[in-house]
This record gives C-alpha cells, structure tokens and sequence, in this order.
C-alpha cells in the first residue's frame, strides 16, 4: 500500500465512531443503540516525509487535501457490537488510560510504540443524551523523529433503531 493510500485511509476510517470507544465491560456513555449518522471534520498538520519527489509530494499533499474534508457516515451500533467491545489501539504495545467514563462524558488515551515509532490516540466523546454524540478523536504519530498529527471533530445523531441493513460503516457523502 502507498504512503498515500495508508494516511487517506488512516485519516478517513478514524471518522468512524466505534473506534473512539474502550471495551464495552468500561462503557458507562449511555447511548441509544441503532443507526446512527457521524459527522467528521478532520485536520492533519505535521511532517510530510522528505524523500519524496516533487511529484510523490504533490499526490500526497492532494489525497491528504481530499481526506481532511468532512465526510458523513452511517454505523450501526448494536447492542452486541457495544458488548463484543471496541479498541481504539490494540496490542502488547499499548497501553490505554481511563481519564473519565460517565454516561455523559467518555475519555480515554492510547500510548502505542512499535519498531515502525509511537502513537498517541486521544478520544474524548460527550453524550448530552443517548441519542446525540460530539467528541474528538487526536492522533499523533512519530516516526524517524517527524510527528503527524491528525485531530477529529465528531458530531454523532441517532436515526433510527433500525439500522436498515447498514452494518459496517458506510459514507453518506
């Protein structure tokens, strides 16, 4: 996979509201289960590689323009996928921090590293009631000693407890 293509996709699929959740046995965010409709306004700002040409550093800096835009997705959030859980960062390599879990106010941060470098993954997600969402998803991730840093505006509506045939995250727009 291209340079490109993982940073499009890594910003684009961080939209997607399960991602920002910790293990359903920690969940106290009270929320109505069903179709909901995500909205994601990203921003990205750190170090584009140096190696690139001019044209790699052309592409890259056009798909990283296309993949900060605002996308909207639909997701259905069971009540089985709530229990089965949800991991912003897995593996022996990180470490996840509980900083508040209520049924309005969920707050959590990843600490991951590897031999590719480290990740931060900062989620805080408010639930004024089970049937609206607002958060923000941050990520920091350094490498060679250069940081990207990708920062996420959530705004999350419930539609319907139906979720119409809608299972994995889907783009409205």
């Amino acid at each position: 996979m291209s340079k490109i293509r993982a940073i499009a996709l890594l910003a684009t699929g961080l939209a997607v509201l399960p991602a920002a959740l910790v293990h359903a046995d920690d969940i106290a965010l009270n929320i109505a289960s069903g179709l909901w409709e995500i909205t994601a306004t990203p921003t990205m700002s750190g170090a584009i590689p140096d190696n690139l040409t001019a044209d790699q550093r052309a592409k890259m800096e056009a798909a990283m323009g296309k993949a900060m835009q605002p996308r909207v997705y639909r997701e259905c959030l069971t009540p089985a996928k709530l229990e089965s859980g949800f991991r912003q960062a897995e593996g022996s390599s990180c470490q996840k921090t509980v900083i508040a879990n209520s049924a309005t106010d969920l707050q959590t941060s990843d600490q991951c590293s590897d031999s590719k470098g480290t990740r931060q993954f900062d989620v805080h997600m408010q639930a004024p009631t089970p049937q609206t969402l607002v958060g923000t998803v941050n990520i920091v991730a350094t490498r060679s000693g250069k940081s990207l840093t990708i920062h996420q505006d959530l705004q999350g509506k419930w539609v319907a407890s139906d979720c119409g045939g809608v299972d994995a995250p889907q783009p409205v727009n």
